[in-house]
């Protein structure tokens, strides 16, 4: 289960596989960078990519010194690296419009500026700077670690630390990890993992390191999960060397309990190694999933609030089920088992009512074809009698003054083979009505009842005739 909490990293603090995840906005440089309209750190984090250190700059748009650092120091730094393969450097600009927007804050420096933003709440701030003015820098290193925080730096400080974190890069043994999910061998087929559902996960482990002596010794494999998640392969524990340059492959079967709580979870990789020098080198790594309760295209949107449940039936007889359902905003909505909605001829939905619809579809057969009948209740009194092909018949209860919140009942109550709908009104004149398919009333019905009537009626055979 994945637990998230905000703080402030520290010099010396690795930084989190959420934070390592999470993706910022790009306002500016994002095509001279090689980029699309978005970055996250586990984009050069050498899972995905080469291993790279990182120097950001967080500046804010009415700072005044933040101008001068972009438009001096920032535009040095920015152009000296922009096509260095391991170093990754960018400016968070908080406030923008106050005044300058991300392009003309962008303009200060040349063709390697790039900006981010990162919205309300200012999350690169508030996780990586000084506790002191803007601008504020931090330099991370290859392993994720912040090494470095200040203000007020100069090109030559900048050059040193990213120097420094580049000779580290170039002589650590590097080990990385791509995890490649597939859901599609799942229990139901959707690629959606519910709970008792299961998939496969292939994990691709890496020996990246720079310097071709660079062997990891001794590799041992575990992977870890919550309780609930079962795991099986026959590629962890130890598996012997991995030479620099070149990888092994884990497969495992991930099994998810059936009363496992619906949740977002991580499987987190221990991966345990020995360095040419002896030294004992522990990495870790993670991938997440989410259980759902969801299936493939769900959820779907109806447009009104429901307070009433859906049917489920084979209106076309396709050999598979679709889903019916009314609601609040006076729409009536057919889906596909795989979200796919049925529309009407303008695009729309199904169909629409004009008013709320409170009760339930109910599904019958009232006219002793092939296909099953949908039958929708509305507050504006009219009954709505649909088949897989639309709207077939409406019925008003009482001229739109007795309007009907109840779900219908179908029933055959006459004994002719067919069923009829069954309704009471909630207001006057507070009638039971029992009509057939046509419209045309059941004999001996409307009744007076003199009472309102908000849920649906219940039939029953009491004298067995």
């Amino acid at each position: 289960m994945i637990l998230n909490f905000y703080f402030s990293y520290e010099v010396g603090d690795k930084i989190s596989y959420y934070d390592q995840i999470k993706r910022y906005d790009i306002c500016h440089g994002a095509a001279n960078n090689g980029l699309g309209e978005t970055l996250s750190f586990s984009d050069f984090n050498g899972s995905n990519s080469n291993f790279h250190v990182f120097f950001i700059d967080m500046s804010a748009s009415w700072c005044g010194p933040c101008v001068s650092f972009a438009q001096t120091t920032m535009a040095s730094v920015e152009a000296f690296y922009h096509e260095h393969e391991n170093v990754r450097i960018f400016t968070n600009l908080d406030d923008i419009g106050e005044p300058y927007t991300c392009t003309q804050w962008g303009n200060f420096g040349g063709i390697a500026t790039l900006v981010t933003d990162d919205g309300a709440g200012s999350s690169i701030w508030g996780k990586f700077n000084t506790g002191s003015a803007y601008p504020s820098t931090v330099f991370i290193d290859h392993t994720m670690t912040v090494r470095f925080k200040g203000n007020g730096v100069t090109s030559t400080q900048i050059n040193s630390i990213i120097n420094d974190m580049l000779d580290d890069l170039y002589d650590a043994l590097l080990i990385s990890a791509n995890f490649t999910h597939d859901f599609n061998n799942d229990v139901d087929g959707d690629g959606l993992i519910n709970p008792g559902d299961s998939f496969d996960l292939a994990i691709n482990v890496m020996n990246k390191s720079y310097n071709i002596t660079n062997t990891a010794s001794n590799v041992n494999i575990e992977l870890i999960a919550d309780d609930g998640i079962i795991i099986t392969s026959n590629d962890l524990g130890n598996i012997g060397n991995i030479n620099a340059q070149d990888s092994f492959l884990v497969n495992a079967n991930i099994e998810i309990a059936d009363n496992i709580e619906i949740d977002n979870y991580l499987l987190n990789m221990v991966v345990t190694t020995t360095d040419n020098n002896g030294n004992v080198i522990t990495e870790e790594f993670q991938t997440d999933f989410s259980v759902t309760l969801n299936q493939s295209g769900f959820p779907a949107d109806v447009l009104g609030e429901l307070i009433s449940s859906a049917a489920i039936v084979d209106i076309d007889n396709d050999g598979q089920d679709e889903i019916i359902s009314a609601d609040k905003g006076g729409f009536v909505h057919v889906f596909e088992m795989d979200g796919t909605e049925i529309l009407n001829g303008f695009g729309n939905s199904f169909y629409e009512t004009g008013d709320q619809n409170w009760g339930s579809p109910a599904v019958g057969n009232l006219d002793d074809d092939e296909f099953d009948d949908i039958v929708i209740s509305s507050k504006n009194g009219n009954i709505y009698i649909f088949d897989y092909s639309g709207l077939k018949n409406t019925f008003n209860s009482a001229g739109g003054d007795g309007y009907v919140t109840a779900s219908p009942t179908l029933g055959d109550i006459d004994g002719d083979g067919k069923d009829e709908i069954i309704f009471g009104q909630y207001n006057n004149p507070r009638y039971l009505y029992a009509i057939n398919g046509d419209g045309t009333n059941v004999t001996g019905f409307p009744l007076s009842l003199d009472e309102k009537v908000q849920r649906g009626v219940a039939l029953a055979d009491f004298n067995d005739n």
